[in-house]
């Protein structure tokens, strides 16, 4: 049986529209008429977006495990032009800070704007209620011991946290904090290994306008 022959016009007019599509991101990113965020992505990553409607990005540190350790691939959905960027609690993002344009970021999303957020021994309360804490198997890390997880449940969505330090870890209490209005606070499933919104200095309240996707798949 004769091999059917690639259909060379069809292969070509692919390539142009690649052309077209590829012109049309770099001169985006010339006039600045690309969605306004705090990261400086490259012009892989907008191309990334534009085709894809999102961004492949390799997380370099621990502080998302059990969920996402170091190395891990994952893929951030990206917000359509225009839209608004809504984001929900439970929901692992990619952000980056003012300060810091050219870092990206990954946290989970704990508490929305206008809600009070208080820890108190690890325990989570949002607007003076407890969020739903039960205990799982002791997760390992490498050749490190065992450490104590549990899953966090709110509404009809849950997740995994490990503590390496217990209930007396860093940031393992901190004062109610009401967050305020386009602003979320994060925090890292990692939650003795997390730079987050705990810790003013080092990272804080995220604005959710610095957002620049939604983790919906790992690789």
């Amino acid at each position: 049986m004769a091999r059917q022959r690639p259909d060379i016009k069809a292969l070509i007019r692919v390539h142009i529209r690649d052309c077209i599509a590829t012109a049309a991101v770099l001169a985006a990113v010339l006039a600045g008429a690309l969605p306004a965020s705090a990261c400086t992505l490259t012009i892989k990553q907008h191309l990334q977006e534009k085709v894809f409607g999102g961004y492949w990005l390799s997380i370099p540190s621990s502080s998302m495990w059990p969920q996402v350790d170091i190395g891990a691939g994952i893929f951030a959905h990206g917000f359509a032009d225009g839209d608004p960027k809504t984001v929900e609690r439970g929901d692992v993002i990619v952000f980056c800070l003012e300060r810091d344009s050219k870092t990206v970021y990954i946290k989970r999303v704990i508490g929305l704007p206008g809600e009070t957020i208080g820890i108190v021994g690890n325990r989570i309360s949002i607007n003076g209620v407890e969020m739903a804490r039960q205990p799982v198997a002791p997760r390992q890390r490498e050749n490190n011991p065992a450490v104590p997880c549990y899953r966090e449940t709110s509404g009809d969505r849950s997740w995994e946290v490990c503590q390496t330090e217990g209930d007396r870890g860093p940031g393992a209490t901190v004062a109610n904090v009401t967050v305020p209005a386009g602003d979320v606070f994060v925090l890292g499933d990692n939650r003795d290994n997390s730079s987050d919104s705990r810790y003013p200095r080092d990272l804080g309240r995220v604005r959710v306008d610095n957002v620049i996707g939604i983790v919906r798949f790992l690789k």
